[in-house]
Parts: C-alpha cells; structure tokens; sequence
C-alpha cells in the first residue's frame, strides 16, 4: 500500500528487500536486528538522501559515532564515517515507549548528512585500503581487543 500526498509518501514494505526509490530524507526508529544492514543500504542508495535521522540502540549508535582507536571503533564506524558525518543528537528516554523497552536505558537518535569532501570517495581505493588496514588486525588499525 502506498500512500501519498505532494510532499509525502509512505510505501509499506521491506526496507531491505523493496527496491528504494529516490527520497531527499528518511526519519526511522530501527529495529536492532535490521540496524547494520539498513545503514549499509542508506550509505549505498543513490542519489544519497540529503539528510537521515535514526533511532538505533545505545550499543549499535554508539559504534557508528566512536572514534577511531576506541573500545567501539569498528568496521562499521569506519563505512560510515567515510561517507556520512554522524552526530548524537538526543537521547530518548525507556519511558517514551509503552512498553518500556529492557536491552538500554536510553535510545539514541543520530543525523547523518552526507559529508561534501566526502562525495567522491574512490570506492576501490578504500575497499584496498581497508582491507589491508582495517579489516587486519595484524596491522594494528582496528579496534583495540578485536
């Protein structure tokens, strides 16, 4: 079902699986098991969206914002960084949900807006680059104790 208005559209269907047509901003709370691949198909989709807020569990937001070389520092903190500046905007209370949920005390919500000097990215630059330095430990650039 679709539902539309000149400024609106709503498509109910599997993010995932459904083929995305363009959209200029996407406001979403994200269910925990569905949160690493739906950012991965937001920072894949093109045209990229022009601004994204998302819900997430404090665990998965606080990986997509860590800093390099932090307990949290992972592969996908550093996808996401690459192409998006993500930013902790506001945490949300467990009582702002009915029921209450029991996995965190608080949910964050993140803005991710494409970085402009970030656009171009060479994609098959970085694949290289990560896969010699970040997704080899060995290499000492990966999250420490991974």
């Amino acid at each position: 079902a679709e539902v539309a208005s000149r400024k609106l559209s709503v498509i109910n269907a599997d993010f995932l699986r459904a083929e995305v047509p363009f959209f200029d901003v996407c406001v979403a709370n994200i269910p925990y098991q569905i949160s690493a691949p739906l950012v991965n198909k937001l920072l894949m989709h093109r045209p990229r969206p022009r601004a994204c807020v998302l819900m997430f569990q404090r665990e998965f937001a606080l990986r997509l914002v860590a800093d390099p070389g932090s307990n949290e520092w992972c592969r996908l903190s550093a996808n996401t960084q690459l192409v998006a500046d993500v930013k902790h905007i506001l945490k949300v209370g467990r009582g702002n949900f009915r029921p209450p949920p029991k996995v965190c005390a608080y949910t964050p919500a993140l803005w991710l807006w494409w970085a402009l000097g970030r656009r171009h990215c060479q994609q098959p630059q970085y694949v290289y680059v990560y896969n010699m330095y970040i997704h080899d430990p060995r290499r000492g650039v990966g999250s420490p104790g991974h």
